[in-house]
């Protein structure tokens, strides 16, 4: 593993060297008002924010050469000397000063007075990023450059923070990634703004490290990120760099990573482990991830991160290295992550040269051993289920949960199938970033509707948003040479007349196939919409679909009648993704009706 550390960190070395040599001469974006009063007018956010984070990637690549050079005193990158990388990242950090609002379009009232003072996530990392680089660089950088960007860190983003009282920020006691992000990158800038003798501020230090116990109370107890893998490592990024700065800074007196801090001093269950380990179960051998909520099928792991994790707990596996994630691939260019990638990647390896045996590495990502015939992973208080046959080369996820999750997808019961790397029948994942996306909109959105998960509809009604539409029963056990799991997903649908919807899904390992029962019960006649969601076009034949990609997919209505009404149907729609790109998507769908007081079960076998 040593040896795919060393070659990870050569690329990225070998990145940071010729973005110098490109970007040297590049102008730097300019932020708008125009563009900025987009998301406003228009709802567009992408426009704005690709300027903003075009910006931020000069910040992230001369930021980070620069500690780079000077922690191995080096006077050149490539042909770049270390005065020119020095001149333009003062040319960057002065362009930043002078920003109208640090934070995004999409998070700023502008009818608040102080509005270009708001707090966001891109407003805290920014004063992060700022602050970490003028505290190492110092006595490379102008004192004017210092000073200004000190300034403008307390006044934009750590006197309205800590000059307030604690909850005048939303995120602040909410559970999700922003907490972490924002309460993180605030404490991180905190830490490096204070000068070499000043002692820490206990009281502000008190307000964070509770804060990010919220955070931590977000995860599920077995460690699963509701949101999405991509959010649980923005949040974490975070979390654990200001708990490495503030072990450091406070000499190992505060351990928020492995201490009895605040509610773990006073018994309450420690789950710190259990999630440190959890975003690599998310992973399949092919590199496809879990795209449960607003997550990415091809999401990647940050390096830094995950060996800061590995460090601290035995409980992390760290994947190959082809998984993890390069600056190009952060749409967002951020500073920190981008640092920790290479930084605490470099301190790894030394731990590792140093101890062979700190880590016991997993070997289901990348690294299979012949005797691994895959895994089954079972997230009983976040009802999940992850399963890999590798001799098969299967891969299969289902989820339980209740519709007002972070990130809340309408998908109880729902999952996703692949073969390979070909996800047939998939979990979209997180759509364009709109304003309608976080708004009244939402469940309009195909990405975010029931419509657009492997869930059937009902009197061709979808599943409804809130708490109470969920999953009452959980089951997933294995018996003998089968995989089965039972979810009651009944309250998940507002029908009055439905007793009873038990979807039973069994994997059989020994012959690789999947069945999925949809066992209904009604008071009155029902018409049941199957319906399964693809990416490739699909070919109908009889009750039969077939998909081809690399590998074929067969899917079988085994109780069909060759009915014309109960023939399958492909109905094509669109898909916005993440990136704002239009996709096709396909919905395979076929109706049954359900008798007046009878318990039927319709069966499907994917192979």
């Amino acid at each position: 593993m040593s040896r795919d550390l060393e070659e990870y960190i050569i690329q990225i070395k070998h990145y940071i060297i010729e973005a110098v040599k490109e970007m040297l001469e590049q102008e730097l974006p300019i932020l708008t008002t125009e563009k900025f009063a987009l998301f406003q007018t228009t709802g567009n956010r992408l426009i704005y924010e690709a300027d903003y984070f075009a910006k931020r990637k000069f910040l992230t690549v001369f930021g980070v050469a620069a500690q780079w050079m000077k922690q191995d005193g080096m006077e050149y990158i490539g042909t770049v000397s270390k005065m020119a990388v020095l001149q333009k990242l003062e040319e960057v950090l002065y362009s930043i000063c002078e920003e109208v609002c640090w934070a995004l379009p999409a998070h700023v009232d502008t009818s608040d007075t102080d509005w270009h003072k708001t707090i966001d996530l891109f407003a805290a990392e920014t004063a992060q990023s700022l602050s970490d680089i003028v505290d190492v660089m110092k006595t490379d950088l102008s004192s004017q450059c210092v000073c200004l960007v000190r300034e403008n860190v307390q006044y934009r983003v750590l006197e309205p923070f800590f000059e307030t009282e604690c909850g005048t920020y939303g995120w602040e006691v909410c559970d999700n990634n922003w907490n972490a992000v924002c309460n993180g990158n605030i404490g991180s800038a905190y830490l490096h703004s204070l000068t070499e003798n000043e002692e820490v501020n206990g009281q502000y230090l008190q307000r964070i490290g509770n804060n990010l116990l919220r955070y931590i109370d977000g995860f599920a107890k077995d460690g699963t990120c509701m949101e999405g893998l991509g959010y649980y490592f923005y949040g974490m990024t975070y979390w654990v760099n200001f708990a490495c700065e503030l072990y450091q800074k406070t000499n190992g007196a505060v351990d928020l990573l492995n201490g009895t801090w605040g509610d773990f001093e006073s018994g309450k269950e420690d789950k710190r482990s259990q999630i440190a380990g959890w975003w690599s179960k998310c992973f399949f051998s092919s590199g496809r991830t879990v795209s449960f909520s607003d997550g990415d099928s091809r999401d990647k792991y940050r390096m830094g991160l995950a060996c800061a994790l590995a460090e601290h707990y035995s409980t992390v596996q760290l994947p190959n290295s082809k998984r993890s994630m390069l600056l190009e691939e952060d749409h967002c260019y951020r500073y920190l992550p981008f640092k920790m990638d290479l930084f605490n990647t470099m301190r790894y390896r030394e731990v590792l040269k140093q101890n062979k045996n700190a880590i016991v590495y997993g070997t289901f990502i990348g690294n299979e051993e012949k005797n691994d015939h895959g895994r089954v992973t079972i997230l009983q208080d976040a009802q999940w289920c992850i399963m890999e046959d590798k001799l098969h080369n299967i891969g299969f996820a289902c989820k339980g949960g209740h519709n007002d999750e972070p990130h809340n997808h309408n998908d109880v019961g729902s999952f996703l199938y692949l073969i390979g790397s070909d996800m047939f029948l998939v979990d979209l994942g997180a759509g364009e970033y709109t304003k309608s996306y976080f708004g009244e909109g939402r469940y309009d959105v195909l990405c975010n509707r029931s419509l657009g998960h492997n869930i059937p509809l009902i009197e061709g009604r979808e599943q409804l948003t809130g708490a109470v539409y969920e999953c009452e029963r959980f089951e997933a056990e294995e018996k003998g040479n089968e995989l089965v799991i039972t979810m009651n997903i009944t309250k998940a649908y507002a029908v009055e007349c439905l007793k009873s919807f038990v979807r039973k899904m069994k994997f059989n390992k020994e012959k690789g196939t999947l069945i999925i029962e949809d066992i209904f019960e009604c008071e009155e006649e029902v018409k049941i919409t199957e319906n399964l969601v693809t990416q490739f076009l699909p070919e109908v034949a009889d009750n039969s679909i077939i998909l081809f990609g690399k590998k074929v997919c067969h899917i079988q209505l085994l109780s069909e009648k060759k009915e014309k009404q109960n023939m399958p149907r492909v109905v094509p729609v669109e898909h916005s993704n993440h990136q704002g790109e239009k996709e096709k998507v396909y919905l395979l769908q076929w109706d049954r009706v359900i008798r007046k007081q009878h318990k039927e079960c319709f069966k499907i076998e994917i192979v």
